[in-house]
């Protein structure tokens, strides 16, 4: 392959630091401090004691509280200090308490780029504060880090906060004034009914840590999470406390917090390349080469960038690519830059196996229950994008990773952990077999061994290695959420196993369940099939789909943010929502999680909430299939349709001041404040099933009522509909009995080929004649016959029948030595008394003496063909990827 001169080429590879956040090294001081608003009597500006960083603002106390008799009680206290930093200054926290007149709490320490507030009275339960407003911004930076120091602490916890808007949020404080972009309303912790406009949220991102690395500096790199994808924000703030910047009452005195260098981070960096569906990515490498010629259309990049540009332009004299990525501060900081070049080389092979690359990798097991033998499957990490695999170049006894990455807390040690994964080979399959107990075993295909794990030691200073045993290993499995799995052989506290991109030898180790490296996927593999197993023919035929809408009223994000659901359980298996999910009114996690239950099983359902008060909850099971129904029978109670439990309904009362729950307990007054649902069993029948739970008042509306009810809407009040699924049993519905099939009717006589002779002359080939035992006749399939040398058709053949001889002309006379297969299919030659039809394929043999006959029944050779679709073809007619006995070319 020719090489690339890479001399030819400047690459520049740096990391910025982005400069947007003012006096991020803390260099600068005010020489004093600036302002607090003051929302309490007496109202009004109050300018902070001490010294504050240039452009921060602190929290330093400055208040006036009015006390009965005694007066007003003024206090000052400084919780903002200059400090000695990594390098230069830096900027010291602390939390104090502050009182008056016998009457105090303890004040957070915390900087940010907004105006502190504070309600101050001598009710200390009353007393409140916050910051307000931000700095202009219009950036989307990936993350932000800074240097952070936790010296001393009182048993408390400290907070780094930031949020990027635009807009405006107008909201009511302590005092009843209206404030704009008060922290809690642009965060959404605070109630609706106090939030009079509203701006659009953007990314955020808040990290809580007790202590920094023996007590010393450490870097915290903390990535923002965009809950708006596309919008650019108008503003920021960012906020670090030393103690519990959201809840005063967990704030110790005297706990400080040490602070340098605090910045955001653009990235600009490779974090993909596919060309043709094949992986090169490799990280840190930046020249790449890949063999024949460049089809834009083939390439897919992408950047771990979220505001990252991505240019491409390719020389076609030097056939070579260049991708540059710049950093979405690269206007102002313009050596946030990453170059990337590939070369493309002219030297393809017309045909090859295997250059049409790896088929995409199936659905994902949510439940190992559903588990197929027949299959095999990748075992994949999503936080670390780490595929468990055997590769014996690097320990063929323990467990191997491709294409790992780390994080901020997990830096990838070997680089060897980040090799590309070869989704077609055997080394990366596993089979999921299922023993006694919901105990499984993993089998790799390549190794031909089991994964099993070792017991976790706290004392030792190195990893302990994930291995492969001969023996079969029976794994203790743990269901986590969005479908994946945690593996141990033990099934002790820490002893799962576990990414480990810090350790240098071992890339799979163990630790606790509930580490982002022990939550394991497993993806089918279509590329790779257990010992034994035959890879199907032909295009599965896709599960036909449903055409039931079950889209609720209501799918926007839901707009009371302090009351939701937090998890529901069946018979205690546990589904917990994530922060982003409490956010949506209609929630589908159909894909990604299954509750198991048996036949006619009686069913708890429970379900936690946050200010879950005076709401109810409703569940449903769609057992024939066709959309939720609910209903309540003459009774007044029992439910019908789809409805299975309910904690309280008025059956159609015009007044929810009483009613029941769904076995008929009565409830009124302060009992009718109630999530408990009565107890149901599952259907009878195995099968899976759609299963739906509403968190809404007094209402059966599977899909959420459009209208008002009791001067409240589904949205108004809060409501949420989360579908599931339910597996009953083996989750294999029962399928009627088949009828039997008629018994055939007898022939007289099967039709047979007994003799096949070419006319032709020595060393060619022009007329090829059949003869059969009985008089035939052309079939539907008559002109479909192939004759071919290798992969290709040769010749036109046309056909005549006299009686028993079949008689094939050739258009051309074919005189190339060689092998040539005539391709019979069935239907093209009927027996004319009974109908009875063959299929047959017939070799014969060119060369320069003479010309052979082999009949295929006694050499079993046959060339079968199919397209990429898994569709069977006779002949090849244009260019491209084709599999011909077995194996892949690539036709020109």
């Amino acid at each position: 392959m020719r090489k690339l001169f890479t001399s030819l080429f400047l690459l520049v590879a740096i990391i910025a630091q982005a400069q947007q956040l003012p006096n991020s090294s803390f260099e600068n001081w005010k020489g004093s401090a600036g302002n607090t608003y003051q929302s309490s009597n007496p109202v009004g500006n109050r300018q902070r004691p001490g010294d504050e960083p240039s452009s921060w603002n602190g929290s330093s106390i400055n208040q006036e509280v009015k006390v009965p008799i005694i007066g007003n009680q003024k206090k000052t206290e400084t919780l903002i200090f200059k400090s000695t930093g990594r390098s230069g200054n830096g900027v010291k926290i602390q939390n104090k308490y502050v009182g008056a007149a016998g009457i105090g709490a303890n004040a957070p320490g915390f900087i940010n780029f907004g105006t502190p507030w504070v309600y101050a009275v001598t009710d200390i339960e009353s007393c409140d504060g916050g910051v307000y407003g931000g700095m202009a911004f219009n950036n989307r930076p990936d993350a932000i880090k800074g240097w952070f120091k936790r010296s001393v602490n009182k048993g408390d916890n400290s907070y780094i906060i930031a949020y990027l808007w635009k807009g405006t949020f107008t909201s009511s404080i302590s005092g009843g004034q209206n404030i704009n972009d008060v922290d809690r309303a642009v965060l959404g912790k605070i109630e609706d009914r106090y939030v009079s406009s509203k701006g659009t949220l953007i990314a955020t991102c808040e990290k809580v840590f007790s202590t920094t690395t023996n007590n010393d500096w450490q870097e915290i790199i903390l990535p923002l999470e965009y809950v708006n994808s596309t919008e650019i924000p108008e503003k920021l703030n960012v906020i670090i406390s030393s103690g519990d910047y959201w809840t005063r009452g967990n704030v110790k005195d005297g706990s400080t917090l040490e602070v340098d260098d605090v910045q955001f981070v653009y990235y600009s960096e490779l974090a993909s390349l596919k060309y043709n569906n094949k992986n090169y990515f490799k990280k840190d490498q930046t020249v790449y080469e890949i063999s024949g010629e460049y089809d834009a259309s083939k390439l897919s990049v992408t950047s771990n960038g979220k505001g990252a540009t991505i240019e491409k332009k390719y020389d076609n004299d030097l056939k070579v690519l260049t991708i540059t990525i710049k950093g979405n501060d690269y206007a102002s900081n313009n050596s946030n830059v990453h170059e990337y070049l590939i070369n493309f080389g002219s030297d393809e092979p017309v045909v090859g196996p295997g250059e049409d690359g790896p088929k995409e990798l199936g659905a994902q097991l949510t439940s190992l229950a559903n588990a197929d033998a027949n299959k095999t499957y990748v075992l994949y990490n999503d936080h670390f994008t780490a595929y468990a695999i055997f590769d014996p170049a690097y320990s063929s006894s323990n467990v191997w990773t491709a294409e790992m990455i780390g994080d901020s807390g997990h830096q990838l040690s070997n680089d060897e952990y980040s090799y590309p994964v070869d989704i077609t080979s055997p080394n990366s399959s596993w089979v999921v077999k299922k023993g006694n107990n919901n105990k499984y075993s993993l089998y790799n295909v390549g190794a031909k061994k089991y994964l099993t794990t070792p017991v976790f030691e706290d004392n030792l200073d190195y990893f302990k290695s994930c291995t492969f045993s001969d023996e079969e290993v029976w794994l203790t499995v743990a269901e986590l959420s969005g479908g994946k799995f945690a593996f141990s052989a033990s099934g002790g506290e820490k002893d799962y196993m576990c990414a480990a991109p810090q350790s240098t030898n071992s890339p799979l180790s163990v630790y606790s369940i509930n580490d982002n490296g022990s939550a394991w996927q497993l993806i089918e593999n279509p590329n790779v099939y257990p010992e034994g197993v035959e890879p199907p023919t032909v295009e599965p035929t896709p599960p036909a789909e449903s055409d039931v809408d079950y889209t609720p009223n209501h799918t926007e994000q839901r707009t009371h943010a302090s009351r939701f659901v937090t998890s529901v359980s069946v018979n205690g298996e546990q589904y917990s929502l994530e922060e982003y999910q409490r956010k949506e009114a209609y929630l589908d996690v159909t894909e990604s999680k299954t509750f198991m239950v048996e036949e006619g099983e009686e069913i708890t359902f429970t379900v936690l909430a946050d200010n879950g008060g005076w709401m109810h909850g409703y569940v449903y099971i769609d057992e024939d299939k066709n959309g939720f129904t609910a209903g309540i029978s003459a009774d007044g109670y029992t439910p019908t349709g789809d409805l299975v439990s309910y904690s309280f309904y008025n059956n159609g009362s015009s007044s929810d001041e009483s009613g029941c729950n769904s076995v008929g307990t009565s409830l009124t007054g302060d009992a009718r404040s109630t999530l408990y649902l009565p107890n149901f069993t599952a259907p009878e029948t195995p099968g899976i099933y759609r299963f739906r739970f509403k968190f809404d008042w007094c209402n059966i509306d599977p899909a959420g009522s459009e209208g008002t009810y009791f001067n409240n809407t589904f949205m108004g009040h809060g409501g949420q509909i989360i579908d599931f699924l339910l597996q009953v049993g083996d989750g294999i519905s029962p399928e009627p009995e088949p009828e039997p099939e008629p018994e055939p009717e007898p022939t007289v006589e099967e039709l047979e080929l007994v003799d096949y002779t070419p006319s032709a002359k020595v060393g060619s080939l022009s007329k090829i004649e059949l003869t059969f035992n009985q008089d035939v006749e052309l079939g539907e399939k008559a002109g479909n016959l192939e004759l071919i040398k290798g992969i290709k058709n040769v010749a036109e053949l046309s056909v005549s029948v006299a009686n028993t001889v079949v008689t094939i002309t050739l258009d051309k006379e074919i005189t190339e030595t060689g092998s040539y297969v005539l391709y019979i299919p069935e239907n093209a030659f009927k027996a004319k008394e009974n109908g009875g039809t063959i299929k047959t394929t017939l070799k014969f043999d060119v060369d320069e003496q003479l010309l052979g006959i082999e009949d295929v029944f006694e050499k079993q050779e046959q060339v079968i063909i199919y397209d990429l679709s898994g569709r069977r073809i006779l002949r090849i007619s244009h260019p491209g990827i084709y599999i011909v006995n077995g194996k892949k070319y690539f036709i020109k």
